[in-house]
């Protein structure tokens, strides 16, 4: 109709027409494409910059669990007794340098062992079971083991169990005193005693 109507436009220029609703179409589906394509790019950056974040916020949160395990352990390592503690199955998860000096080994030689699997520390084990089974304390015991060294050493021990608030973890600590010194002492002093009495009586005689 174009065309006829105006007679000067030309065959060329009526091709280009007819391809107007194509190009509209093309322009159509490339602005949709584009924008598309900005709120793709946008969203990714939103959730790389919500990644880096929690990556962050994990950093940070293990970070501090790390200084508070570090902090336990120097605490632990510091005390003056030995500190042994196990899961209910008898691993152990925490022993400090005391407690290894006691048993005549290293920490690392016990950790992540089974106690049941140490002949060494079964009498330690049977008061830990004990204690797991009442759910209560045994304090001021006396037992003695004979540790890996072979010698027999008398300690002085109280055990606890634990649990946790999720109840993920349970298990019993032991806090043990090498009475060895004490024992040595008592000795001596009773010696000591009998010579005084067997002087005494000698005096006693001589008069």
């Amino acid at each position: 109709l174009l065309f006829r109507t105006t007679p000067k436009i030309s065959v060329m220029n009526q091709a280009i027409l007819s391809r107007v609703p194509f190009l509209l179409i093309v322009s159509l589906i490339s602005s949709y494409w584009s924008t598309s394509m900005k709120r793709q790019i946008e969203g990714k950056k939103k959730l790389e910059i919500s990644a880096r974040k929690l990556e962050e916020e994990v950093a940070h949160i293990t970070a501090k669990e790390t200084e508070l395990r570090r902090y336990s352990e120097t605490v632990i390592n510091s005390v003056t007794s030995g500190v042994i503690a196990v899961k209910n199955d008898g691993t152990i998860t925490t022993v400090n340098p005391e407690a290894a000096r006691v048993v005549g080994t290293k920490p690392d030689d016990l950790m992540g062992r089974n106690i049941e699997k140490i002949p060494e520390l079964d009498a330690l084990w049977q008061k830990m079971k004990q204690s797991i089974k009442s759910n209560k304390p045994l304090e001021r015991l006396l037992i003695s083991i004979k540790n890996m060294d072979g010698k027999t050493v008398p300690i002085g021990l109280s055990v606890s169990p634990m649990t946790s608030s999720n109840t993920k973890f349970s298990g019993c600590v032991g806090i043990l005193r090498d009475l060895s010194e004490v024992k040595n002492l008592e000795e001596k002093l009773k010696h000591a005693e009998r010579l005084s009495y067997l002087g005494n009586m000698a005096s006693w005689v001589a008069h």
